[in-house]
């Protein structure tokens, strides 16, 4: 069964909450487990691994899970991380040597994510004012004034201004 199959199924062509997506996904096809198989890199292959690979886009799109007011992926909590390569573990068979590929990835959408969101508001709304006053309603308001406030500090605009520059 597809994510988009089983999206339609419950939820129609509505959007509903990728929160509860996940949780009645995860209920539904508890006993169901993806075995995804890694090339001698340690990325995930196959098409189970471009579903893991959408699973991973989910979890670090969604703010309860992965949340937006932590400057670097780096400090963000180990504990925390282990908690969402447990909730990954549930629905996908991953070896043990290959858990550092889910923390990376998570890493990696979760600044690109990051990153959209800096791309589609700060070209938009140039104050920050106006930035927190268009918050998109599904993050809630003291991460996205967290990330506002971050983007707008030195080290948010040192670390922008490297980046474009290499």
């Amino acid at each position: 069964m597809t994510f988009k199959y089983f999206y339609a199924r419950f939820f129609g062509d509505k959007e509903g909450s990728w929160t509860y997506f996940i949780k009645r996904y995860m209920e539904y096809a508890s006993w169901m487990t993806i075995d995804v198989q890694f090339n001698n890199r340690n990325q995930a292959i196959g098409k189970e691994g471009r579903k893991l690979a959408s699973f991973l886009g989910i979890i670090a799109r969604n703010p309860k899970l992965t949340p937006l007011n932590i400057d670097d992926w780096r400090s963000f909590d180990q504990d925390q991380k282990k908690k969402l390569v447990e909730l990954v573990r549930r629905k996908f068979s991953i070896p043990a040597r290959d858990e550092d590929f889910v923390k990376k990835s998570l890493g990696k959408k979760w600044k690109n994510y990051k990153c959209e969101l800096r791309c589609m508001y700060m070209t938009r709304y140039k104050t920050r004012d106006a930035l927190i006053k268009s918050r998109p309603t599904r993050i809630p308001r003291d991460q996205w004034t967290g990330l506002v406030s971050y983007w707008f500090s030195d080290k948010g605009k040192v670390t922008t201004l490297e980046k474009t520059n290499t």
